[in-house]
Formats: structure tokens, sequence, C-alpha cells
């Protein structure tokens, strides 16, 4: 399909650089790595989402759900204290 588009002097330099090594078209770098870029967001939103164990995943690491609290340095202080740590 053809259309225009208004890129940065730099990002045209790149895709034309990167054409030339693979010996394609502009066009179909720039297709090529958009349609990379939606896919990893789409990858990223997926992974937004809790998992069985309510966990959301950042960068492949599980994270704590967020809690509605925040739980502040005097009360992890005084645990620790009272643990002995």
């Amino acid at each position: 399909m053809r259309t225009t588009l208004d890129l940065d002097g730099d990002v045209l330099m790149l895709a034309r650089d990167r054409a030339q090594q693979e010996r394609t078209s502009i066009g179909k770098v720039i297709s090529m790595l958009l349609r990379e870029r939606f896919a990893r967001t789409a990858l990223d939103e997926s992974l937004r989402e809790p998992d069985a164990d309510g966990f959301i995943h950042q960068n492949g690491v599980a994270m704590f759900p967020h809690r509605s609290r925040v739980v502040k340095r005097e009360v992890i202080q005084h645990l620790l204290d009272q643990e002995g740590v």
C-alpha cells in the first residue's frame, strides 16, 4: 500500500542504512520494525493482567499485587526489631 509519511531525518537515515544492509526497501524495513513493536506492546499489555495467583509480571518477573495502603518504614523497622533481625 502506498502512503506518505513525515519521518525525522535520523530515522530515515537509519531505515535507509538497514534497508541497504538487508537488501530490501525502506518501506519493508519500517513495516517490519513497526510490526515487531506493535507485537511487543500487545505482549506487554497482556502480561499486566494478574495471573492465577494474583501476580502481575513485568520483564518476566512476578510483581507483588498493589495494595491500598503504604507500609511505612517505621512499621517495617518495628517488625524487624520484633524478629531480632
